[in-house]
């Protein structure tokens, strides 16, 4: 266990603050405009084995807590101000599975739910990710960890991947924050609880996940909207609760409350109950999806949806601010929604529990990263039409910079016949295609055309590499798909100290290693170990780029591997 201090209201604290700023922000001092992004510079990691129970921490807005494939993180009386990335682990946020704390509402709740952690960041759910028996608020608006005052709608949850909900999960966005939204002009509506980009939502059996937007104070004019779908699916077996925050001001062409669900997407889970939040009272009716959604409800589905009328403030299923949670099983009635709708779509296979009992913590790493500071910070919700506006004169599938979304990508501009950019295309590192470096550079420098991104020597495989088991911060060697690499690799395997590589009709030999290293390749990871201090490894890359890494002891004992050196060939030695 992590405990910040032995008390609740005393806070440990971790990380740097990326502050907001009223005015124009200092970039070189880590500012950011109210309503943009903040984009992490220290990466916390949760390695496979690990089971880290965090309790009474201010996670400040600098730091991305990554939870990988086999590790889980407990979260209790903390506040998150950054990013909780899980990428294949567990996530559990206020559950007390051991009775050990204490919170509001632990008393009445047979959940073994409590309050105390309330997430300022966001939570993102990336593919075998795993939010278990979860009670998650958010007060991105009213709190901060340093500058001026968020204004920030962005979902509580973000789904871009194939996750998974077991137990029972509860999710709530904040209150509005006060101006204009700056993408759509118009008056800020309250935070979306969750959306689900271009991913999938598994509810396991006997599972149940509840949704609520924000919209309990009257200073939210417009009701947040619980669920947006973005190309994205809610399967599974358990059941879809979402329900739109209340709306307190009459505004002309406006659904006044909140949806439940909006966007472009399928609902083929057992269950669902929907409902629009309220309005004023004598207002017209509020939908709880929107009428000219791409919202698809599949024939299996059961349950019930509400559009709400002349209702005024608060309804009884919502989760406000000092309650006890309402549990609707017994409103959801077992009729099918939509006969004729389309043949159900099955959920992804549940993930099995990773720990037993008494199993704890494994290894933990804290990392800065220096990529994030050279990147360019554009938003597709802020600044991202005039950043298009800014390039749109530049030539055909010019690779034009790197977007900070938590990973990053280049954008490759593709026109229409006038020559202007009718369409974005993403590259991600997640895709396989560039990696970044720890000095901040990308490769490929040069523009990547279509006809070259078809090939596989542009897909870009990643390497880490790892000195007696502690991975480096440095990441993003290139290894391409050639294949002359992989057999490359295999010699590394199998210990042969030299392979003769076939480009064109050149020979050239490729020596690696010295006596005492040994190898492994598995996957897309080279393991070398036997290094002692002031070794160097050499290697090719890609044919035509040589780097060198040096080991090095650190204060721990621990020996890792680091980029000294590195050269480019001429364009004559490279043919």
């Amino acid at each position: 266990m992590w405990q910040g201090s032995k008390e609740s209201g005393v806070y440990g604290v971790l990380g740097k603050i990326l502050p907001a700023t009223n005015g124009e922000p200092d970039r070189s001092k880590g500012e950011y405009h109210k309503w943009e992004d903040k984009i992490p510079k220290q990466d916390f990691i949760l390695k496979e084995g690990t089971n880290l129970t965090m309790a009474y921490m201010k996670v400040l807005s600098g730091v991305n807590i990554i939870v990988e494939n086999g590790a889980v993180l407990n979260l209790y009386d903390s506040s998150i101000f950054g990013k909780i990335t899980v990428d294949g682990g567990t996530l559990r946020v206020n559950y007390d599975t051991e009775d050990k704390f204490t919170g509001d509402i632990e008393a009445k709740n047979p959940n073994k739910l409590i309050s105390g952690t309330s997430i300022q960041g966001q939570i993102i759910l990336k593919n075998g990710a795993v939010l278990e028996d979860s009670y998650v608020y958010s007060h991105t608006n009213n709190l901060v960890d340093g500058g001026a005052a968020l204004e920030n709608i962005r979902p509580v949850v973000l789904v871009q991947g194939k996750a998974f909900i077991k137990g029972n999960v509860f999710i709530r966005g904040d209150e509005s924050p006060t101006g204009e939204d700056k993408q759509t002009k118009k008056v800020y509506r309250g935070q979306n609880a969750m959306a689900i980009e271009n991913g999938s939502l598994t509810i396991a059996d006997k599972s149940s996940l509840y949704l609520y937007e924000g919209g309990t104070n009257v200073t939210t004019s417009l009701g947040g909207n619980a669920l947006e779908l973005k190309d994205g699916k809610v399967l599974g077996e358990g059941t879809l609760v979402a329900m739109g925050g209340v709306g307190h001001a009459p505004i002309k062409d406006e659904n006044i409350a909140g949806y439940a669900v909006v966007g472009r997407g399928d609902i083929s889970c057992e269950k669902v109950y929907l409902r629009s939040g309220n309005a004023y009272a004598g207002s017209e009716e509020q939908r709880a999806i929107k009428s000219n959604d791409g919202i698809k409800i599949h024939k299996n589905v059961k349950g019930k949806i509400i559009d709400s009328k002349g209702w005024d403030g608060e309804y009884r299923e919502y989760w406000k601010r000092s309650s006890i949670l309402y549990k609707v099983d017994s409103l959801i009635p077992n009729e099918i929604l939509r006969p004729d709708g389309d043949e159900k779509i099955f959920g992804e296979a549940v993930p099995a529990d990773i720990f037993k009992p008494g199993k704890k913590i494994k290894r933990v790493d804290l990392k800065s990263s220096n990529v994030y500071q050279k990147s360019i910070a554009v938003s597709l919700n802020d600044e991202g039409r005039a950043w298009l506006e800014e390039i749109k004169n530049k030539y055909e599938n010019e690779t034009t910079g790197q977007r900070e979304t938590g990973h990053y990508e280049y954008r490759k501009l593709v026109r229409n016949g006038e020559g202007k950019v009718h369409k974005t295309e993403k590259t991600k590192v997640e895709e396989g295609y560039i990696e970044g470096y720890p000095d901040g550079s990308f490769k490929p420098e040069n523009s990547i055309t279509k006809d070259k991104e078809k090939k596989d020597e542009f897909k870009l495989k990643k390497v880490k590499f790892e000195a007696q088991g502690w991975i480096p911060t440095l990441q993003g060697i290139k290894i391409s798909r050639y294949k002359e690499s992989q057999e490359w690799l295999k010699a590394i395997s199998e210990g042969r100290s030299e392979i003769k590589k076939e480009k064109g009709e050149k020979i050239e030999k490729q020596k690696h290693g010295k006596e005492g290293y040994s190898a492994n390749i598995e996957a897309s990871t080279l393991q070398i170990s036997g290094l002692k201090e002031k070794d160097t490894v050499t290697i090719e890359v890609e044919g035509y780029e040589t780097v060198t890494l040096e080991a090095k002891n650190d204060s721990w004992g621990i020996y890792y591997l680091t980029q000294v050196e590195n050269t480019k060939k001429s364009e004559e030695e490279r043919l």
